[in-house]
């Protein structure tokens, strides 16, 4: 980008002409200064990369929601600016597909994602009402749902997981209500209504609902964030209740807004809570073992998490959307690297 200067030539040193080359200079520093940066003695004008540009194509993430982590290792990340992001397990960037719209690949506002054991991804399309799903290079392969409460549609879809099996669960906010599909969109079954009984989710006058849940693979049992009642529940394949745990507060075992929730190998389920800024980690039957994070922006620290998920190794992974960036960590909670700059 070229840059005029503008110059002055001075036949008197008067006050006024001195004011006038002060204010000019003045009026260009700040111009320059928006796309500058600086060095030591001088001022190099780099223009940022422009939308559209490669730069920017490739920014690692801007407004992280869903995240997911396939048998490689690579983690899908679903961006509230309307389209997806491949990462490998360094977080190199691979690929990126979507846009803002309603056509086949397009997204308005995608939240959960899911990977099949075929490695084929799963995404939720919140206000198309819809889940998508791709091929692992983000190649559009079908879609189902629409906007209503009759069996298959949406009202606020939410998260979703996928079996051993490929049958595919979405968590509705609103409605609210688990639903089970095959992996081509049929519907099988569904569970839930609004309430705070067992199987119910959230509370009478509460549009809160399922917010997140995933699938153990060895037993097939369904984990569920019951966000507005701030508990767990976990039912089998055929939405036939368990048992529950949590009740709301700080302690552990408690939460504020259990937002996200993640099932390892061995059966260990993992909470992230969007109220209290942490992580906890609780055994297949609901008794707590650890947890960790608090508020800020530093290693380990959460503003906004909410969507998490484990590999194949344990280890956990976290959107924090305010924050910007994607943080991993060890089956303990140990801090191990993040991805990703809000700019």
């Amino acid at each position: 980008m070229a840059f005029k200067v503008l110059a002055i030539t001075l036949h008197n040193k008067s006050i006024f002409s001195l004011l006038l080359v002060a204010t000019l200079t003045m009026m260009l520093a700040e111009t320059f200064l928006l796309n500058a940066d600086l060095v030591y003695g001088s001022i190099s004008f780099t223009p940022k990369a422009e939308m559209g540009s490669d730069d920017e194509k490739k920014d690692p993430v801007e407004l992280p929601h869903g995240i997911a982590v396939d048998s490689n290792g690579n983690t899908y990340i679903s961006d509230s600016n309307n389209f997806m992001q491949k990462f490998d397990n360094n977080g190199t960037f691979i690929t990126k597909w979507g846009s803002n719209g309603t056509a086949d690949g397009q997204f308005n506002d995608p939240h959960g994602v899911a990977i099949d054991s075929l490695g084929n991804v799963y995404v939720v399309d919140t206000f198309n009402f819809r889940v998508q799903k791709f091929d692992s290079n983000g190649t559009f392969i079908t879609k189902w749902g629409s906007n209503g409460t009759a069996d298959g549609q949406f009202l606020h879809p939410h998260d979703v997981a996928v079996d051993s099996s490929g049958n595919v669960y979405v968590g509705d906010y609103h409605i609210p209500n688990v639903q089970k599909f095959d992996s081509n969109g049929t519907l099988i079954m569904k569970w839930g209504s609004r309430g705070s009984s067992d199987g119910q989710f959230a509370q009478i006058g509460d549009e809160m609902g399922v917010e997140g849940l995933d699938v153990e693979d060895s037993s097939g049992m369904v984990f569920v964030a019951d966000s507005g009642n701030s508990r767990i529940q976990k039912f089998d394949s055929n939405g036939t209740f368990i048992m529950k745990w949590g009740s709301e507060g700080k302690g552990d075992g408690q939460f504020g807004y259990p937002s996200g929730l993640a099932v390892d190998s061995a059966g260990n389920v993992f909470v992230s809570d969007e109220t209290n800024k942490n992580i906890q980690k609780f055994d297949n039957n609901g008794t707590f073992i650890m947890k960790w994070g608090s508020e800020g922006n530093g290693d380990g620290q959460f503003n906004h998490n909410h969507y998490i998920d484990v590999d194949s190794l344990g280890n956990v992974y976290e959107a924090d959307r305010d924050n910007g960036y994607f943080q991993k960590f060890d089956s303990d909670g140990k801090f191990i690297k993040k991805w990703g700059s809000l700019e």
